[in-house]
């Protein structure tokens, strides 16, 4: 469950029927960097640490996963399993368990498309995503 004092924005897109879309405002996307640059001081996962063991090149794009409270963690760990390349059963768990804890966690880093394409297939749950 993630901090009662943390307030995230909502995912962009319009009618709310979409959970994967890019954040295209400037204020947004701070609001996200100062959420991530307060969690980095956690004893989990940095998002560094993620792109090192093989979910992403690190370059241009980057996957948020947020909590919504409303799927199991086998359910997210199996997601990302499935969506992310590389990810192994420890990390979707630990990400997983990020989520949970935090709200959000970055899960993938790449190209655009590739983290376009990440996604989607997380989304194809429900699964609530941001691209940034």
């Amino acid at each position: 469950m993630p901090d009662a004092s943390l307030s995230l924005p909502p995912p962009l897109g319009g009618d709310g029927s979409k959970h994967n879309a890019r954040l295209e405002s400037k204020s947004h996307r701070r609001f996200l960097e100062a959420v991530l640059a307060s969690s980095a001081s956690s004893q989990q996962t940095a998002p560094e640490e993620v792109a090192e063991l093989g979910t992403g090149s690190g370059e241009g794009s980057k996957v948020f996963l947020f909590n919504c409270e409303c799927h199991t963690f086998e359910e997210v760990i199996t997601q990302l399993l499935k969506a992310v390349p590389g990810m192994t059963r420890p990390l979707a768990e630990e990400l997983a368990w990020r989520v949970h804890t935090q709200g959000l966690a970055e899960v993938y880093r790449g190209s655009a498309a590739e983290c376009d394409r990440v996604a989607k297939v997380l989304g194809e749950t429900g699964l609530i995503v941001q691209v940034l």
